[in-house]
């Protein structure tokens, strides 16, 4: 029985094992299947080495550019940079104007202007700069236009501004501000920048002066002291002017005020010739020879209260000249809202002035209203619109009478386009 047993069992595994080849043999691969299993693994093979190849020159590409950059590090960290770049900036604007000028009498004038000034600011040193600027411009103190015109000439470029800025330590401690200027130097007496009752805006003063403002709590005193040459003659005493303004800024929480008082002695003008152009005394009073006929010892009062409504600024101003040696007097009064600054802000200005013929020097004032000089009374109204960054458009109209006595219409609209950079 166990020889049975044994038997069967031994051919039921032959069985099994019978069975198992052949369901082996019949799932084994065709020769066709491996022939295309084969050529696939080559083509992998093929396309993985140019993979390789490839990366092999994108890595030697990027170690030579690696090289060319450390190269250029080096070369640019060899260069040193001059130390006066650092200290010299630039700034300048351009401005192109259209004008219309109406006045009673005379032919309606059109003409359309242009303006530009290029400057630049240098440090010396902690304690002292120097600034220089050019720009268009003639002869005239008071202008720095070129009219378009003349067969397309070339226009004219002249020194503006050529002075050192002297502000020691010592002066400009704990807020306070001092500065000794000489030169051809910006006006140091504009403590009120609406008002051109005594000085165009173009004017700028050659020879010496000191400004100073102090920081007390909300009161800030400030004072200019200067002198100035005007014409020096090689054949007879020369012609200049000492002076200076003196007054308080206090602040009241939002609202700013500025107070003072200032006096102008012109030395040596009685009997000499006009300051600008011989027998044009733009407005004031000459004689036969052309020569002026009175001293010029300007006593002036100044003003103006400045706050904000909301987020727009506003002002009042006003100023006052009189002449102590022909008893004649200016005055001018205005205000202005908003301030053209950032893209589509806008401000407005006006103001009225009346002033008599010999209240101030004519070859130093407002070279736009009257068209020049003094003897004369009226209007000026501006406003702005700021278009873009740096990029203003403008417009002003006067409307005057010239002169006070016996008077005729003068009326004169300009139309700007400014730029700064």
């Amino acid at each position: 029985m166990k020889y049975w047993i044994r038997k069967g069992c031994i051919a039921l595994c032959l069985a099994v094992f019978l069975t198992a080849g052949t369901g082996y043999a019949a799932v084994t691969p065709k020769q066709s299947e491996i022939e295309q299993l084969r050529k696939l693994i080559e083509k992998q093979s093929e396309t993985i080495n140019q993979l390789k190849e490839r990366l092999s020159k994108v890595e030697a590409g990027q170690k030579e550019v690696e090289v060319e950059v450390s190269k250029q590090k080096e070369t640019a960290s060899s260069v040193k940079i001059p130390d006066w770049v650092s200290r010299v900036k630039l700034h300048g604007d351009f401005r192109y104007r259209h004008e219309y000028i109406d006045e009673e009498g005379k032919h309606d004038r059109t003409r359309h202007r242009i303006r530009v000034r290029l400057g630049l600011a240098a440090k010396v040193n902690d304690t002292a700069d120097f600034h220089f600027r050019v720009a268009s411009g003639s002869e005239d103190p008071v202008s720095t236009n070129q009219t378009l015109t003349g067969g397309y000439t070339s226009k004219d470029i002249w020194i503006d501004r050529a002075y050192v800025d002297w502000h020691p330590a010592f002066a400009n401690a704990n807020g306070s501000k001092g500065h000794l200027l000489l030169g051809k130097m910006k006006n140091p007496f504009l403590p009120v920048k609406s008002s051109s009752l005594i000085w165009d805006d173009d004017l700028n003063p050659e020879g010496g002066a000191i400004t100073y403002q102090a920081k007390l709590g909300n009161i800030n005193p400030f004072i200019s002291l200067g002198g100035t040459w005007i014409v020096e003659r090689s054949d007879s005493t020369d012609s200049g002017m000492v002076g200076g303004v003196i007054g308080v800024k206090p602040a009241f929480g939002k609202v700013k005020v500025t107070l003072g008082t200032g006096y102008f002695d012109y030395l040596h003008t009685q009997g000499e010739a006009s300051f600008v152009k011989k027998n044009k005394g733009f407005g004031n009073t000459l004689d036969a020879d052309g020569n002026y006929v009175y001293d010029y010892n300007l006593w002036e009062l100044f003003g103006e209260v400045g706050t904000k409504i909301g987020k727009i600024p506003v002002a009042v101003y006003g100023d006052y000249v009189y002449n102590t040696d022909s008893e004649d007097k200016g005055w001018l009064a205005g205000f202005k809202v908003g301030k053209c600054k950032k893209k589509y802000s806008w401000e407005f200005k006006y103001n009225y002035r009346d002033v008599e013929k010999d209240a101030t020097v004519g070859a130093f004032s407002d070279s736009d209203f009257i068209g020049g000089g003094t003897d004369g009374k009226g209007h000026k109204l501006s406003a702005g619109f700021q278009l873009a960054k740096n990029w203003k458009l403008a417009a002003t109209y006067f409307i005057c009478t010239k002169p006070i006595h016996d008077s005729h219409d003068y009326n004169r609209l300009q139309v700007d386009l400014k730029f700064k950079f």
